[in-house]
C-alpha cells in the first residue's frame, strides 16, 4: 500500500499521530494535494477532519487546500439536518396515504453516531413492497418532487424496475435525492431479491426526532451494508462502511458466527463475508479471526481475494469498465462478449433516461440523446476494447485481478 493510501485510511486504522505526521511530511507537494482530492472524492471529510483535530495535525496542511475538506464537512453538516427534516416530512406524507416506508442505510444508521453530522447521508433510500412502489412514486410527483422519468404510467415504471433495484432519484425543495426501492439487491446479481422480504418483515420502529419511522432490524441493516458494499458498490468509494460496521458491532455485541449461521443464500454469504474480511483484515489489525476462520474456509475465501478487494476499495482510479461487466465480457464466448460490448455502447431507453435525467421522455428527445450518447461511448470505450483485445496493458491486467473477485462470488 502506498503512503497516500496509508494516510487516507489512517483515521480508520487509528494510525498514531507521529506516524501520520512522518508519512505526510515524506510526500511531495503534488501527492499532498492528491491526498486531499481523495478525501473529497471518497466523501471522507467528516472522518478525516475529526481525526486531524483529535490528533492536532491541522498545522500539517496547506490552508487553501484543506479548505476543501472543511467545505465538504460543512455541507454534510447542513445536509444532515436537512435530511432529518426531509425524512420526517416523507414519513408523514407516505403514512398519511397508508404506505409503509422502510428507511435504509444512511438514515437507518445515522442515529447510531454520537453526532449525526459524523455520518453524512448523500441521499435517502426507502424500501417499499412492490405493490406500494407506484403509489409512493406518484405521491412524490404530486408533491412537486422532480427528476428524470416523471409522470410515467404504472406499466412504464414496472418495466423500468425489471433491471433496476430502485427508481431514478427524485428531488424536492431540500435538494436531497430520494431513491424509491422495490428491492435491495440488483437484478444483475439476483433474479429474486433474497433480502427485501426479510427487511420488510423484520422492520423495527425507531424514534427519529419524535417521529416513529421504520428501519431494518440490526441484523438486516448490517447484512444490507455488507452486501451493498461488495455487490451494489462493487467494493469502491465506500470507506464509511468500515466505521458503520465497527460502531454497530461494538454497540450491539454482534456474534458473527450466529449472524452467518442464519444466512442460507450462498452468494449473500460470500459477498457479506468478503466485506467483513476486508474490515477485519485491513482495518482491525488486532482482530481475533479464529471464530470467523471456519466461515471463510467454508466459502473458500482466500487472503488473495480479500487483498485484491481491499486494493480495489482504496484504489485511486475510476473504473472505466466495472469488474462485474469485465467478468461478463471475459468469458470465452465471442457472441456473449459482442452482446456485452453492444450493450455498453448502445444504451437502452431507460438507461438513456437515467443518464441524461430526462423528465418527460418522448421519441424525439430519446432519439437525440441516444445519438449523442452513442458517439460519446464509442469515444470512451473504443480505446478500452483495443487494449482488451490487443495490447493487454497494465489497466487491463488490473481488471483481470478484479475479475477474480467476480469469479469467486459467482
Amino acid at each position: 500500500m502506498d503512503t497516500i493510501n496509508k494516510l487516507l485510511i489512517g483515521p480508520l486504522n487509528d494510525l498514531s499521530s507521529d506516524l501520520f505526521r512522518d508519512k505526510y511530511n515524506s510526500l511531495n507537494q503534488s501527492n499532498k494535494k492528491r491526498l486531499i482530492e481523495l478525501v473529497i472524492y471518497k466523501k471522507f471529510s467528516t472522518f478525516f477532519l475529526d481525526y486531524v483535530n483529535k490528533n492536532n495535525l491541522i498545522d500539517l496542511f496547506d490552508k487553501d487546500d484543506f479548505q476543501e475538506v472543511l467545505n465538504q464537512r460543512r455541507r454534510y453538516q447542513i445536509q444532515s439536518f436537512e435530511t432529518v427534516r426531509e425524512v420526517i416530512l416523507l414519513d408523514k406524507l407516505f403514512k398519511k396515504n397508508k404506505l409503509n416506508p422502510v428507511f435504509l442505510k444512511g438514515v437507518a444508521i445515522m442515529g447510531e453516531y454520537p453526532d449525526i453530522a459524523k455520518r453524512p447521508s448523500v441521499d435517502i433510500d426507502i424500501l417499499f413492497p412492490k405493490s406500494e412502489l407506484y403509489s409512493a412514486y406518484m405521491i412524490l410527483i404530486e408533491n412537486n418532487y422532480n427528476g428524470p422519468f416523471i409522470n410515467q404510467s404504472q406499466k412504464e415504471v414496472f418495466n423500468y424496475c425489471k433491471k433496476r433495484h430502485h427508481l431514478p432519484p427524485l428531488v424536492g425543495k431540500s435538494n436531497i435525492s430520494i431513491e424509491l426501492h422495490h428491492r435491495i439487491t440488483r437484478p444483475i446479481d439476483f433474479i429474486e431479491c433474497p433480502l427485501s422480504e426479510n427487511i420488510l418483515k423484520n422492520k423495527k420502529i425507531l424514534n427519529f426526532y419524535d417521529q416513529e419511522i421504520f428501519i431494518p432490524s440490526i441484523d438486516d441493516l448490517i447484512l444490507h451494508l455488507l452486501v451493498h458494499f461488495s455487490l451494489n458498490s462493487e467494493i469502491s468509494n465506500e470507506l464509511k462502511i468500515v466505521s458503520d460496521i465497527k460502531i454497530l458491532e461494538k454497540k450491539y455485541s454482534i456474534d458473527w458466527i450466529k449472524f452467518y449461521d442464519k444466512i442460507n443464500n450462498r452468494k449473500i454469504l460470500k459477498s457479506s463475508a468478503l466485506s467483513l474480511a476486508i474490515i477485519k483484515n485491513h482495518f482491525e489489525p488486532k482482530s481475533d479471526l479464529k471464530n470467523l476462520e471456519k466461515v471463510f474456509r467454508n466459502i473458500n475465501l482466500t487472503d488473495e481475494i480479500t487483498l485484491i478487494a481491499f486494493q480495489k476499495m482504496i484504489s485511486q482510479n475510476n473504473e472505466l469498465v466495472s469488474s462485474k461487466s469485465f467478468y461478463e465480457i471475459s468469458r470465452k464466448d465471442s457472441l456473449r462478449n459482442f452482446k456485452q460490448f453492444f450493450k455498453k455502447i448502445f444504451l437502452n431507453k431507460y438507461d438513456i433516461i437515467n443518464y441524461y435525467k430526462i423528465s418527460n421522455p418522448n421519441f424525439l428527445n430519446l432519439f437525440f440523446f441516444r445519438i449523442i450518447n452513442t458517439f460519446d461511448r464509442l469515444k470512451k470505450y473504443f480505446p478500452f476494447i483495443l487494449r482488451f483485445f490487443l495490447i493487454k496493458d497494465r489497466n487491463t491486467k488490473k481488471l483481470n485481478e478484479y475479475r477474480k473477485i467476480q469469479e469467486w462470488l459467482n
